[in-house]
């Protein structure tokens, strides 16, 4: 029978944030379907005038979402026997827009973008993230030094009790997803209730990619 050593090696490499990403949440309602489409037409349109007017391109608006519902709402009445009770009946439509951008780290333009953002006619809630501009690399990083510090264990049992690695049987490697993996959260703005007049001075912290790489060595004296 082959003696082997199983390891588990871990890495949590580290990479900056070097990405700003600005994600616009929109709601709102229409008495027709027609109007609450091209609600959602014009706010595309708005926001885009906007990021033209601080220098950035009208391209980099993407459309994540947009759903557009009927619109309910609750009434009142006495039913045969006079007691109070509700129904709800359809009052027009409701509609959701999640417009997203992205830019290198630049603070002036993220002040920029905000004050031009809650003012916009459609108010949308901002909420602002931070990536890494490169995740492919970064990953690739992190499988490296989950590996080496595979091996670097294996050696480590291997001498302590007494015995030498054989030839590498077995590799696998499983990514540990987190929804931080790849983006740390900032903070998010409500424009119905912020200033236009914002000195932003952020510091993104790191984004964290972890990696499990396992393998398998044969072991001989």
């Amino acid at each position: 029978m082959d003696r082997t050593i199983n390891v588990a090696g871990r890495s949590m490499y580290k990479a900056p944030a070097d990405l700003t990403r600005v994600t616009l949440d929109i709601e709102g309602t229409n008495r027709t379907y027609e109007g609450a489409i091209r609600a959602c037409a014009d706010n595309g349109r708005e926001i885009k005038d906007r990021l033209e007017s601080i220098g950035l391109r009208r391209e980099s608006l993407k459309t994540v979402s947009q759903t557009v519902k009927p619109h309910y709402k609750e009434i009142s009445y006495r039913d045969v026997d006079g007691d109070k009770t509700y129904k709800r009946v359809k009052d027009g439509f409701e509609f959701s827009n999640v417009l997203r951008f992205e830019f290198p780290n630049d603070n002036e333009i993220l002040a920029k973008a905000m004050g031009s953002m809650m003012a916009a006619t459609c108010q949308p809630d901002v909420r602002i993230s931070f990536l890494n501009s490169d995740p492919v690399r970064c990953r690739e990083a992190a499988i490296a030094d989950a590996a080496k510090d595979a091996r670097r264990k294996a050696e480590i049992l291997a001498e302590a009790m007494g015995c030498r690695l054989g030839p590498l049987m077995d590799v696998s490697y499983g990514t540990q997803m987190s929804r931080d993996r790849y983006e740390n959260d900032g903070f998010a703005l409500c424009c119905a209730s912020a200033t236009e007049d914002l000195d932003l001075d952020i510091d993104p912290e790191d984004v964290t990619f972890n990696e499990t790489v396992d393998a398998v060595w044969g072991i001989v004296d």
